[in-house]
């Protein structure tokens, strides 16, 4: 999920809240204006009075009643569900995702995408415990035999494992499948300290890739979002264990720095990010089960979906995908998104580019406006050996509203990459270049097309000219 998650979730969940009041407000005037006084006959003391008595009276037509008693029932079918099966009705265009992809029909390029979050689909659970106390969910999916080439996923912050259902349901037969919660999301318990830096995710990759691999055998990794930045982090944490146990990896819709400075807005985002929206992310923390209750209402009444819509696909995605991707707004615990992503806002990784020694398949979204494509142009430029894949015209998650050419595209990599681990373990040497003339992170791009000089912080000058005094 986007850093600006957090903001569009407090925006769309006080916009609940006012409607809500609105719509007791409407309510209540609505039966205000429907009371009337009449002068009744009361018997008091055997004798027959007249006294006024106030009645509701309610008359449909058009008047005033009915136009507030409409707009509280609207509101309240809007709020309470009816928001979200129009959102799907209205943004997304087919009924099935049977075949996601345009002219992807079903049956021709693999199986259908499964679009749930059922964990029975993956057919071993385990529980791994790790050095910081955390309990890790693995799912693992051995449908291709024990034997078989093995890929391991990273999921996107805020989502689980869970997110690579339609990736397993295509690949389940042709390799050793594994996925994990990261930490304080799906099934995996949160960190004992409640840290969920760059590093501890690192770490805790390392301990499911030896909990899950044989000796001596290498899988390669795929990453969607964070799940591409924990990549990094363990090549550079850990680079004898990369060295040893990665055959490939394939980062997809991530980038190598502080996630504003990649963004859409990147110029004014970093500008706010200690005034603004580092204080939030704090409020998030100390308020989670409140924005926890908004998010279920932005779920209900369909903002949720919208804000998927927006961020996250091209508007070619079916009904159920972008049901799929809502979904997880409600599910994370908004304290520990908000703790990862001010993980994130501090985390910078140029300087672990050049120490991707194995194959890369970098996927980029061609209008991907939460990471820009021009993150993923640079680590291709800068890793050696790396291939760069623009699913156009994707967004965020085009690995999902794309799963088919996707899957084809990593298939096709990974299949390559666990062939030449098996031949030729040797790691991909850094291209030549004088040792001063950059830092560490710092290579020339300017002998690959589409980038341009780097500064001698190792970033493309259109994200560094706008974050001087970042102390990210």
């Amino acid at each position: 999920m986007s850093p600006l998650f957090i903001l569009s979730a407090w925006l769309r969940g006080l916009i609940a809240v006012g409607l809500i009041a609105l719509a007791v407000y409407a309510g209540r005037e609505a039966y205000q204006r429907s009371l009337v006084i009449r002068d009744e006959p009361r018997t008091v003391n055997g004798q027959e009075v007249r006294q006024p008595v106030q009645r509701f009276e309610f008359r449909p037509g058009l008047n005033v009643p009915t136009a507030l008693l409409a707009t509280t029932v609207l509101i309240a079918f809007w709020q309470l569900g009816g928001g979200l099966w129009v959102s799907r009705l209205v943004l997304a265009k087919r009924r099935s995702a049977a075949a996601s992809d345009a002219g992807d029909k079903a049956g021709q390029r693999g199986a259908p995408s499964d679009l749930t979050h059922r964990r029975r689909a993956w057919r071993e659970h385990r529980q791994i415990h790790q050095p910081d106390g955390t309990q890790t969910c693995i799912q693992i999916d051995s449908a291709a035999g024990n034997d078989a080439p093995t890929l391991v996923f990273a999921h996107g912050w805020g989502a689980d494992a869970t997110e690579w259902n339609p990736i397993r349901a295509r690949l389940s037969g042709q390799f050793r499948l594994i996925a994990y919660d990261a930490a304080g999301l799906g099934d995996t318990s949160r960190t004992p300290d409640r840290a969920y830096t760059l590093p501890r995710l690192a770490d805790h990759l390392l301990g499911v890739l030896r909990e899950t691999l044989p000796a001596g055998r290498r899988a390669v990794l795929i990453g969607h979002s964070i799940g591409s930045m924990t990549i990094l982090e363990f090549a550079r944490r850990h680079p004898a264990e990369f060295a040893a146990r990665v055959a490939g990896v394939c980062l997809a819709h991530g980038t190598y720095t502080n996630p504003l400075r990649t963004m859409k807005g990147h110029s004014i985002l970093t500008k706010i990010q200690k005034p603004l929206i580092e204080p939030l992310l704090y409020a998030t923390i100390a308020l989670s089960p409140l924005l926890w209750a908004l998010n279920w209402l932005s779920y209900l009444n369909g903002s949720a979906h919208r804000s998927a819509h927006r961020s996250g696909f091209s508007g070619g995605e079916t009904r159920d995908q972008l049901d799929f991707v809502a979904w997880y707004y409600t599910q994370a615990s908004p304290a520990v998104t908000a703790r990862g992503t001010l993980g994130m806002l501090h985390w910078d990784a140029a300087d672990a580019l050049p120490l991707v020694t194995r194959p890369a398949l970098i996927v980029a979204g061609g209008r991907d406006t939460t990471t820009l494509p021009d993150a993923s142009r640079h680590m291709n430029a800068v890793i050696a050996g790396s291939t760069l894949h623009e699913l156009s015209p994707a967004k965020h998650f085009g690995l999902i509203e794309f799963d088919a050419t996707f899957t084809d595209r990593l298939s096709e990599f990974a299949g390559a990459a666990l062939g030449d681990a098996a031949t030729a373990p040797a790691p991909v040497p850094p291209r030549d270049r004088p040792a001063s003339a950059y830092p560490p992170g710092a290579q020339d791009a300017r002998d690959r097309a589409g980038d341009g000089k780097l500064t001698p912080e190792g970033t493309p000058d259109r994200f560094r000219s706008d974050v001087r005094g970042d102390d990210a």
